[in-house]
C-alpha cells in the first residue's frame, strides 16, 4: 500500500468525494436497512405461519364435516334397513295370518322356511355390532327383539312339522309371541328414528359450531396478521426516521464542528474535507479535495503521517494523537492534534480518516511555559538551569577542541539602594537594561544568563587565551558604566565581575561558578576594582563570611537581634486584610539592619536557619493568636511563615510546628507555611511526606514564588498544598503584553482546577490590581497596599478594619508577644 503523501497516477472513481460524503450517515442507513430486513423477515414468517394455520384449520373443518356426513349416512342406512325388515316381517305376518284364518291352504313347509329366513335376517341385524352413538332406548329395544327372535327360532327348531307349527302359531301363545315380536321391533324402529333425529340435530350443531370456530379463527388470524403488518410498518418507519434524524444530525455536526475531518485515499489524495476547514484554515473544501495531502502538511511533519498510516495498516483502530502543522491560506501554520484512523476496508470510506483539532493557542502557551522554565521571566535571558546545561555542554566539547573556556559572574553594586529608594519596578527596569547591555557586550556564540537578583553570568567559549576573557569582562563593565535614565534621573551603575577559567580553575560547572563567584565577591570587596580573575588565595575571603556566621550564631543565642515585620495579604475585590506574612529582619549590632537575602543563605549553609525558623514560627503564632482572639471563624487572619529547604529537611520540623501551635493556642487552620519551589523540588518525595505530616496537623501549605522554578508544574497535582503564590516577576510583566496575562490566567485556572487559592505577590500599581481582578485572582500583596510593618502598626490597621479598640488589640498583641 502506498503512503498517504505519495502522488497518485490516476484517481479511482470509487474514491470520488461524492461517493464518500459523510460516512457516518451511510453507516446509519446500512444499520437501518439491516434492522428493516429483520423486521420484514419477521413479518413474512408471521404471515406464513398465519396462512399455514388457516389451511390446517380448513382441512380440520373439512375432515369434521366428512366424518359427520359418513356417520349420518350410516345411521340413515341402518334406519332404512330396520324399516324394510319390519315392513317385510309385518307383510309375512299378515299373509300367514290371512291364510290360516281363511283356510286357503295348510301351513306348509314353504311358510316355515320363509318364517325361518325372516327370523334369521332379524337376528343377524339385531346381533350385529352396534353403530357408534346407539342410544339406551335403541339398545333395550334391540335386546328385546333378540330375545323374541331367539324364542321364535327355538319354536321353529323344536316343531319341524308345518301343521304343528301352524297350530302353534295360530294359537294364543303363537299370536302373543308374534305380537310381542312386532311390539319390540316397532319400539326398536321408533327408538332408532329418534336416535337418528337426535344425531342429525347434534351433527347440525357440531357443523355450525365448527364453522363458527373456523370463521372466528380465520378472522382472529387475519386481524393478528394485519396488526403484525401494521406494527412492522410502523417499526420500519421509526427505523428510517431515526436513520434520517441521525443523518441530519451528523451533517449538522460535521458542518459546525470545530475540528476538521479529512478523508484520504490510499493513494494520498484528499477525497473529502469537512466545511470547518474554511473556518480554521480559510480554505474551502473544494480547494482541498482532489489534491495531495502533502500540500497541506508542513514538510518537517510529513514523516509523522507516514509513520501513523503505517501503524494503521494492520488494525482498524485510532492511532495516538500526532502533532501536525497544516497550511493556512495566509501561509501561516496551524498546529493540529490529529487522530488517524484506517478505514481502508470500509466500503463507504476506502481510505484514512484524519480528525484535526486546532491546538495553536495551547502550543503557544506551552512554548511560553517551556521558555519560562529555562529563561528568566524579567530579562528573557537563560536562567541558572539553562546556563549550567550550556556550561556543561561547553566543557564536554572542550575535551576535543582544547580551547579555553571562561565563566564570568557579575553582580551590580549598590543595587539594593536603587531598589529600595526608587521602587522595585525601577529596579526591574534596571535589571532589564543590564541584560540588554550584557548582550551587546559579548560575542554571538557566548551564553549570558541571569542567575537571580542582580547576579548575571556568561559562558565564554573558544577563547584565544586567558587574556581574552578579561578583555570581554572589561568591555562589559565599561558598557554597564555608561549613564542611563531611571525615573527621570540620570544614574550610573557599576558592577563587580569575577572570572574563572577552565580547566585551570575547575572542570565542572559547579566549581567554575563557585570560583567565579568568589572572584566577584573579592572584586566587590575591593572598592574600585571591577574585574578579577579567580586566585586560590581569594578563598581566604571566606573567613569574613565565617565571621558573619559567628555573628549570626551569637544573634541566635541572644535572641534579641531579630525582629519580625508583617505584610498584609488582602482581598483584591474588597481590600480587606485576610492574612499577614511574617518577614524576618536582623538588626546587627554593628552592621545595622541586614535583610534576609544576605544572611538567610548563610544560615542555610550553617544550619542556623532551623533555630531561626523556630523563633519566627513561635513569635508569628503568638501574634496571630492575639489578633484572632475574639474573632469569629469567618474573620480569622491567616499567618504566613516562610519555611526554608533546610527546615523542611529537618526531622523535628513537624514537632516544632506542633509545639508553636500548642503554646500559642493559634488554630491550626490559621497557620500557612510558605515553601519555595526549590525547596519542594529538591527532593519531591521527602517534601511530599514532610508536608503531608504538616497537613495532618491542620496547617495549610503554600508554594511561594511560583513560576520561577522549572519542574514544579508537573508535580503540583501531587503536592499537598492549599495555595499558590504567583511570583512578582509575572505581576510586574502584566503591562508588558497579553502573553504574561495568559500565563497568570493559566496558573489561576490551574489552581481552581486543583482546588488551590492563588495570591499575587509584589503588586505596586492600581493597574495590576485591575488586571488581576479580570484574571479572577482573588488575593494579593505588595507595596500598593502596605509595606512590611511592625506588630503595633498592623494592630492599628486591623483595628481600623474591624472597628475594634486599638488599645485593647495593642494590649492583647503585646501580652502575646511578651509571653
Amino acid at each position: 500500500m502506498r503512503g498517504l503523501l505519495e502522488i497518485p497516477v490516476t484517481m479511482r472513481e470509487e474514491n470520488h468525494p461524492r461517493a464518500l460524503a459523510p460516512t457516518a450517515p451511510e453507516a446509519q442507513w446500512q444499520r437501518a436497512a439491516r434492522r428493516v430486513g429483520r423486521l420484514q423477515r419477521i413479518q413474512l414468517l408471521s404471515l406464513v405461519t398465519i396462512g399455514v394455520v388457516v389451511v390446517l384449520s380448513s382441512i380440520a373443518t373439512g375432515l369434521i364435516f366428512a366424518a359427520s356426513a359418513r356417520q349420518q349416512e350410516a345411521r340413515e342406512h341402518e334406519r332404512a334397513a330396520l324399516v324394510s325388515i319390519r315392513d317385510g316381517v309385518r307383510d309375512e305376518q299378515v299373509e300367514i295370518t290371512r291364510r290360516l284364518l281363511d283356510g286357503e291352504a295348510p301351513f306348509t313347509a314353504e311358510l316355515v322356511l320363509r318364517l325361518a329366513a325372516l327370523a334369521g335376517e332379524v337376528s343377524s341385524v339385531a346381533t350385529a355390532p352396534g353403530i357408534d352413538g346407539e342410544s339406551k332406548a335403541e339398545r333395550q329395544a334391540r335386546l328385546k327383539v333378540i330375545e323374541v327372535v331367539d324364542i321364535f327360532s327355538a319354536e321353529l327348531s323344536a316343531t319341524p312339522d308345518p301343521e304343528a307349527l301352524g297350530s302353534t302359531l295360530t294359537s294364543d301363545y303363537g299370536q302373543g309371541l308374534l305380537d310381542e315380536f312386532f311390539q319390540a321391533f316397532d319400539a326398536w324402529v321408533v327408538a332408532n328414528g329418534e336416535a337418528v333425529a337426535a344425531f342429525r340435530s347434534r351433527q347440525r350443531d357440531v357443523i355450525a359450531t365448527s364453522g363458527l370456530a373456523a370463521s372466528a379463527l380465520i378472522l382472529m388470524l387475519t386481524v393478528t396478521g394485519l396488526l403484525i403488518w401494521l406494527r412492522v410498518e410502523r417499526a420500519r418507519e421509526r427505523v428510517f426516521a431515526s436513520a434520517r434524524t441521525e443523518s441530519r444530525r451528523f451533517d449538522s455536526m460535521v458542518s459546525n464542528a470545530s475540528d476538521v475531518m479529512i478523508v484520504v485515499g490510499e493513494s494520498g489524495i484528499v477525497d473529502y474535507c469537512s466545511p470547518s476547514v474554511k473556518r480554521l484554515l480559510d480554505w474551502s473544501p473544494k480547494d482541498v479535495v482532489n489534491r495531495p495531502l502533502r500540500a497541506l502538511v508542513h514538510p518537517d511533519d510529513a514523516h509523522k503521517l507516514r509513520v501513523a498510516s503505517g501503524e494503521q495498516l494492520s488494525a482498524n483502530e485510532v492511532s495516538e494523537a500526532i502533532d501536525l502543522r497544516l497550511l493556512h491560506r495566509d501561509e501561516s501554520w496551524m498546529h493540529a492534534e490529529t487522530l488517524v484512523t484506517n478505514l481502508a476496508r470500509d466500503e463507504a470510506v476506502k481510505g484514512f480518516v484524519l480528525n484535526c483539532r486546532d491546538v495553536t493557542d495551547r502550543k503557544e502557551v506551552e512554548a511560553q511555559l517551556a521558555h519560562q522554565a529555562f529563561h528568566d521571566p524579567l530579562t528573557g535571558l537563560p536562567n541558572r538551569v539553562l546556563f549550567e546545561d550550556r556550561l556543561a555542554h561547553a566543557l564536554d566539547l572542550q575535551e576535543s577542541h582544547r580551547s579555553p573556556i571562561a565563566v564570568l559572574v557579575l553582580d551590580l553594586d549598590d543595587f539594593k539602594t536603587i531598589n529600595d529608594s526608587m521602587g522595585h519596578h525601577i529596579g526591574d527596569e534596571l535589571l532589564n537594561i543590564v541584560g540588554e547591555r550584557l548582550l551587546r557586550s559579548i560575542r554571538p556564540g557566548d551564553t549570558p544568563a541571569r542567575l537571580g537578583g542582580d547576579e548575571y553570568a556568561v559562558v565564554l567559549e573558544s577563547l584565544a587565551g586567558p587574556a581574552a576573557a578579561r578583555v570581554i569582562a572589561t568591555r562589559i563593565a565599561e558598557t554597564l558604566r555608561k549613564p542611563l535614565s531611571l525615573a527621570g534621573k540620570e544614574v550610573v551603575i557599576t558592577a563587580s565581575l569575577g572570572i574563572a577559567l577552565a580547566p585551570r580553575h575547575g572542570t565542572d560547572p559547579e566549581t567554575l561558578l563557585r570560583h567565579a563567584d568568589i572572584a566577584m565577591y573579592e572584586a566587590k570587596a575591593r572598592r574600585g576594582v571591577e574585574v578579577l580573575t579567580f586566585d586560590p588565595e581569594m578563598e581566604i575571603a571566606l573567613e569574613e563570611r565565617m565571621g558573619l556566621s559567628v555573628d549570626l550564631n551569637r544573634a541566635v543565642d541572644a535572641g534579641d537581634q531579630f525582629r519580625i515585620v508583617y505584610q498584609p495579604i488582602v482581598d483584591l475585590y474588597t481590600e480587606k486584610i485576610t492574612g499577614l506574612e511574617a518577614l524576618l529582619r536582623w538588626q546587627h549590632p554593628t552592621a545595622g539592619e541586614i535583610l534576609p537575602d544576605k544572611f538567610v543563605p548563610l544560615a542555610e549553609q550553617t544550619g542556623l536557619i532551623v533555630p531561626i525558623g523556630e523563633l519566627v514560627l513561635e513569635e508569628a503564632c503568638r501574634a496571630g493568636a492575639a489578633w484572632n482572639s475574639g474573632v469569629g471563624p469567618d474573620d480569622r487572619l491567616t499567618i504566613s511563615v516562610n519555611v526554608s529547604p533546610r527546615q523542611l529537611e529537618d526531622l523535628s520540623f513537624v514537632d516544632a510546628v506542633s509545639h508553636a501551635l500548642w503554646e500559642s493556642r493559634l488554630p491550626a487552620e490559621c497557620l500557612l507555611l510558605e515553601v519555595t519551589e526549590s525547596a519542594v523540588m529538591g527532593d519531591v518525595e521527602q517534601a511530599i511526606e514532610q508536608l503531608g505530616r504538616v497537613k495532618r496537623l491542620g496547617v495549610r501549605v503554600a508554594i511561594d514564588d511560583f513560576g520561577t522554578g522549572y519542574s514544579s508544574l508537573s508535580q503540583l497535582g501531587r503536592l499537598p498544598v492549599d495555595m499558590v503564590k504567583i511570583d512578582k516577576t509575572f505581576i510586574d510583566a502584566l503591562s508588558g503584553g497579553t502573553a504574561d496575562a495568559d500565563i497568570i490566567g493559566v496558573i489561576v485556572q490551574l489552581g481552581a482546577v486543583l482546588g488551590l487559592q492563588t495570591v499575587a505577590e509584589g503588586i505596586e500599581v492600581v493597574e495590576q490590581v485591575s488586571d488581576l481582578q479580570q484574571l479572577e485572582c482573588r488575593l494579593g500583596q505588595g507595596f500598593f497596599f502596605a509595606t512590611p510593618m511592625a506588630v503595633e502598626e498592623i494592630t492599628r490597621l486591623l483595628a481600623d478594619q474591624n472597628g475594634a479598640s486599638v488599645e485593647e488589640l495593642l494590649a492583647d498583641a503585646s501580652d502575646e508577644v511578651d509571653r
